[in-house]
């Protein structure tokens, strides 16, 4: 049986100058003894390489336990892992 850690969104949308905008957020699976889903937002900006890679990056660290990338790259946070 797998556990669901959890749920990663990826959102494109097209500005309404043209540009394209994308962004991601992250929800997990409610916790015994609470009613609501914790969740929280991960990188966003124009679609760029630079964007997509920050938001890569806050994937991998959600993989690991982590907020986002920018919680895994503090050491009192990677010290409680």
């Amino acid at each position: 049986m797998s556990e669901r850690l959890a749920t990663i969104t990826v959102v494109i949308s097209r500005r309404a100058d043209g540009g394209l905008w994308i962004g991601a957020s992250s929800k997990y699976p409610v916790q015994e003894g609470e009613t609501w889903e914790r969740g929280n937002d991960l990188a966003d900006g124009d679609v760029s390489r630079e964007t997509v890679q920050s938001i890569a990056d806050d994937i991998w660290a959600v993989a690991h336990g982590f907020r986002n990338s920018f919680e895994m790259r503090q050491p009192e946070k990677r010290a409680a892992h």
